[in-house]
């Protein structure tokens, strides 16, 4: 396992975590009461959720050289998913209210976005790699 590319385990781990996102995202978009905004809404609240899966996941598979700390690697990890959050809660926000594409498809692609600048992040913020 670890003499794939951190990238490719990245994406795997990625793939993984998505899937688990998705779950947890419809959920919390069926219990969500905000009328307007929803989606958004709901991509904001399971996206800080999602971070602590992910980086759970990360930590264990793709980045697990690291020396820096759990909880120091966690709360590095929230600063450096935040900046994936600054870029793609504008971006959802722009396909559904403004493009008129659906939930599932913005979900998507703000998932594809996020993903790639979160590697980066992670990678030398978070983990210090």
């Amino acid at each position: 396992w670890t003499k794939i590319h951190p990238f490719t385990r990245f994406a795997i781990v990625g793939i993984l975590g998505v899937v688990i996102s998705w779950f947890v995202y419809n959920l919390i978009l069926l219990i969500n009461p905000v009328e307007e905004y929803r989606a958004t809404s709901t991509w904001v609240v399971a996206y800080i959720l999602g971070v602590m899966q992910q980086h759970a996941l990360h930590r264990a598979f793709t980045f697990e050289e690291t020396k820096i700390s759990y909880f120091s690697s966690l709360s590095r990890s929230y600063i450096a998913y935040l900046l994936g959050l600054i870029i793609s809660t504008p971006l959802n926000f722009f396909l559904i209210e403004s493009i008129g594409i659906g939930i599932q498809a913005s979900w998507a692609i703000s998932i594809i976005v996020s993903t790639i600048a979160n590697y980066f992040f992670l990678k030398k913020f978070a983990f210090q790699l």
